[in-house]
């Protein structure tokens, strides 16, 4: 009886030091980690979330801009911010649908260009942001 009582204890407390599973983020996670980053001005946080090739659309499928790897879309992030020390994003609303995240974003600070907001939908896969399309004011 001792014996099974201390293989179940030892069980036990093996199963409970035994760190959590790290958890997946959301597809609300990810989007809200690279607004965090852009509000922070730190590319690699902002970086992070997306996948090695994505793509800006403006909606629905007009080609903004593709980086081909996440280098380039840091870098491209980097120097946005540089340019723009006073860059903000308000959330102003937010939808998500599976896979899918809608914000509304309020964007001040951009240099020689009037306040603006749009709409923008994110999409996720695996894990990572691969695109993004701008429904613009």
């Amino acid at each position: 009886m001792k014996l099974l009582l201390l293989v179940a204890t030892t069980t036990l407390l093996s199963l409970l030091a035994r760190p959590a599973r790290a958890q997946n983020p959301t597809p609300e996670q990810l989007v809200q980690q690279q607004v965090d980053g852009w509000n922070a001005h730190d590319a690699a946080a902002f970086a992070a979330p997306y996948a090695d090739t994505t793509a800006l659309y403006i909606y629905p499928n007009q080609v903004l801009k593709r980086f081909k790897t996440h280098d380039d879309l840091q870098a491209y992030y980097a120097s946005l911010f540089k340019a723009n020390p006073r860059l903000h994003c308000e959330v102003a609303n937010k939808m998500v649908l599976k896979n899918t995240v809608i914000l509304h974003e309020k964007i001040t600070g951009l240099a020689n260009r009037p306040d603006s907001q749009s709409l923008v939908i994110y999409r996720v896969e695996q894990g990572k942001i691969v695109s993004v399309r701008f429904v613009l004011d």
